[in-house]
């Protein structure tokens, strides 16, 4: 109660155009599942004004049913509706749709350059779809694991997580971005998630481990990929095996060298030079569905989902942890994406 009387934010329900020259959060709302509320807000810390259901207000139609992500190239964004299949492409200074991309179960969506871009896609059989982003149109498909999530870009390679989907997986895939073939694949861990790159451009990756026939999740661990020699470097177990709860969280800190992943109580801090993970949580918080930091400030966004009938919320933490202010959002609040 203590932290939301000192909370101090404005709410703006009106649609406004985004300045691209400011400090701009996008703020992705999955939604619950099959209510087609999912939704895209834009959060200007600068001035501690939000606005909710931007996709709405410019284009009079909901944005879809499932927002799982958006992804930033060229002055457009790419609005990942998951269960509807489609990626909607929108202006981001009006935020008017350009257009849409029907994709089997997107997920996450990666610029690689000014002309491409990659979306992980498939609940089982996985693929990344190659977007040219002249004609906004898929070019190309790359075969990868079972149920790619989130990728990232470490020098001349992409890393996709396989997390199995309705299946199961435990490896990385490596796509080397000169020629759009996977060159490599490494097995991590089970059920791999989220990954991030430290300051030496390594990889690191959660894993939540496998869902057993009670529906108990098996050892959770978090492991660091060699960006030079593309093997497993480290691997930490992070949580108890049949630990109900699950670990699929991961964020690094604007300088690189801490990672933040949250466990049943908060979130915890771990500096990439470290020999073990913390045993004491960095920011205790309930169970969230996104960990974000502003890339300018270190500023930890620790995103709650709700109860997935009214708005989610953000909070933020300085980097040390301090509590700074909590904004109200869409249903299902579950990211943030800076576009500075």
């Amino acid at each position: 109660m203590t932290l939301f009387l000192c909370t101090c934010k404005k709410e703006n329900s009106n649609p406004d155009s985004v300045n691209q020259n400011e400090k701009i959060v996008y703020i992705t709302n999955e939604g619950a599942f099959q209510h087609n509320n999912g939704s895209i807000s834009v959060l200007k810390p600068d001035s501690s004004q939000i606005t909710n259901y931007v996709f709405e207000n410019a284009n009079g139609k909901p944005t879809g049913d499932i927002v799982q992500s958006i992804g930033l190239a060229n002055h457009e964004g790419y609005i990942v509706v998951n269960n509807d299949n489609l990626i909607k492409i929108v202006n981001l200074e009006t935020f008017k749709e350009i257009a849409e991309l029907d994709i089997t179960y997107p997920r996450y969506f990666l610029e690689i350059d000014t002309t491409r871009a990659y979306i992980t896609s498939g609940s089982m059989q996985g693929w990344v779809k190659i977007v040219d982003l002249q004609t906004n149109k898929i070019s190309d498909s790359i075969l990868v694991g079972n149920g790619p999530e989130n990728l990232v870009k470490s020098g001349d390679y992409v890393f996709v997580a396989n997390s199995g989907g309705f299946i199961t997986d435990s490896t990385v895939s490596v796509i080397d971005v000169t020629t759009d073939a996977v060159i490599k694949t490494i097995r991590v861990g089970e059920d791999p998630i989220d990954l991030t790159v430290d300051y030496n451009g390594d990889i690191w990756v959660i894993c939540a481990g496998y869902y057993n026939a009670e529906y108990l999740r098996g050892e959770s661990k978090i492991v660091k990929i060699s960006q030079s020699s593309l093997t497993v470097e480290n691997s930490f177990d992070e949580g108890k095996e049949f630990d109900s709860y699950e670990s699929t969280l991961l964020a690094i800190s604007s300088d690189k060298k801490t990672i933040y992943y949250q466990d049943s109580l908060g979130v915890f801090a771990y500096h990439v030079n470290g020999n073990a993970l913390p045993v004491s949580p960095f920011i205790s918080t309930g169970t969230l569905s996104g960990i974000d930091v502003d890339p300018s400030n270190g500023d930890v966004y620790c995103l709650n989902s709700g109860n997935y009938s009214s708005g989610g919320t953000v909070n933020i933490y300085d980097k040390n942890g301090i509590f700074k202010r909590s904004y109200t959002a869409g249903i299902g609040t579950n990211g943030a994406y800076f576009n500075y």
